[in-house]
């Protein structure tokens, strides 16, 4: 969930494992892994104040795939395979296997 509004569901397999959503590749990269030697850089830009959302993508102003279609329609909440939805204009759907 980003900003009120759900950008990704699925099983827990499904997200950790195929993320399909920017802010949840995010998410899964900030955790912290004493594994790794590098962690995520931090999203670019400030949080929006959530009581002045516009239209468009909540995510889109820090999102780095984001284009023009991203900050002016709010992308609909769609199945990308069974149980996983995601709600990316931009998102792949996942790999069924």
């Amino acid at each position: 969930m980003y900003l009120g509004r759900i950008v990704e569901s699925g099983s827990h397999t499904q997200i950790w494992h195929r993320p399909l959503h920017p802010y949840t590749k995010a998410l899964i990269d900030a955790v912290p892994d004493p594994t790794r030697r590098r962690y995520a850089a931090p999203l670019p830009g400030d949080l929006p104040d959530p009581r002045s959302v516009g239209g468009g993508c909540r995510f889109a102003p820090r999102c780095p795939i984001a284009t023009e279609i991203c900050r002016t329609q709010d992308p609909a909440l769609r199945a990308a395979a069974a149980g996983h939805h995601v709600a990316c204009h931009h998102a792949a759907p996942a790999l069924v296997s």
